[in-house]
């Protein structure tokens, strides 16, 4: 529920992680838009962390590090 994950980042300060895997791309789109506006608005972050899945966090959060890289070490190392 989108009013859910936007009331979850505003009024408990914590962070959504939303998986847009099985949304077609229109309804994806306008979903990222609406969060990531409300995610601004509060001051907050987004982050894209996987092919179709994204984090987002209030201002009370620091993203830090890259996924991509993160996954490029651990596959060097299998």
């Amino acid at each position: 529920c989108l009013v859910g994950s936007e009331m979850c980042i505003r009024d408990s300060r914590k962070a959504v992680i939303v998986n847009m895997e099985n949304v077609d791309k229109a309804m994806a789109r306008r979903v990222v838009d609406f969060l990531s506006g409300c995610v601004y608005a509060l001051d907050g972050d987004v982050k894209k962390i996987a092919q179709s899945a994204y984090l987002f966090c209030p201002h009370n959060m620091d993203i830090v590090g890259d996924l991509e890289t993160l996954q490029a070490e651990v596959e060097s190392y299998i």
